[in-house]
């Protein structure tokens, strides 16, 4: 159900070829959705990557020559939202500050890196997980250097839609991206 309620008549016949002893009568029944606007974030393993003291997401650092390191999460609607001509189609945001992480959607070919994303919901695709992947481009030259573990944050919006998602505070995903750099000096013989 969409969230709210709903009410319904329910008319009794009798129709058996038999005198009525009893007329029939109405009956008004009224059902209370007990559904609640709110959205779901889970790992491939399962866990619940986006919540109060979750886990964070962790990405190595992949070795130079080497393809990128990602991590994909579902984002699922929990119930149906209200869909009208107003607000056709639900959008949710997904968005970091950092350039160093991409945000796209594991079905998308563009591999360009971008600090957002934007999933779409409708009527008929409202119940399906998208997945979320977070790219760590390797390549960014600010982070050649080993500086130890880098923790980025990955906010979640209802960015247009059903006015019950839209007034959702989302949690945001903590990203712990893993140092493969080992601090140190070589030395080699002179000649």
């Amino acid at each position: 159900f969409t969230p709210g309620y709903k009410e319904y008549d329910l008319v009794h016949h009798l129709d058996d070829g038999q005198p009525y002893t009893m007329a029939p009568t109405d009956v008004l029944i009224t059902v209370f959705d007990n559904d609640e606007a709110g959205v779901s974030f889970h790992g491939t393993d399962g866990v619940n990557v986006a919540s109060i003291g979750a886990n964070a997401i962790e990405i190595p650092e992949a070795q130079p020559g080497h393809g990128p390191n990602y991590y994909d999460y579902a984002v699922q609607l929990l119930c149906k939202p209200s869909f009208h001509p107003q607000y056709p189609v639900l959008r949710l945001n997904v968005t970091t500050n950092n350039t160093r992480l991409a945000v796209g959607s594991a079905r998308a070919e563009n591999t360009t890196v971008r600090q957002h994303h934007v999933f779409e919901f409708t009527s008929e695709t409202w119940q399906i997980a998208q997945t979320v992947r977070l790219t760590l481009d390797t390549e960014a030259g600010e982070f050649r250097s080993s500086n130890g573990p880098e923790v980025i944050t990955v906010e979640h919006a209802i960015v247009e839609g059903d006015p019950e998602y839209i007034d959702l505070m989302l949690p945001s995903a903590t990203v712990v991206v893993l140092d493969n750099d080992v601090p140190g000096v070589v030395g080699f013989p002179s000649v």
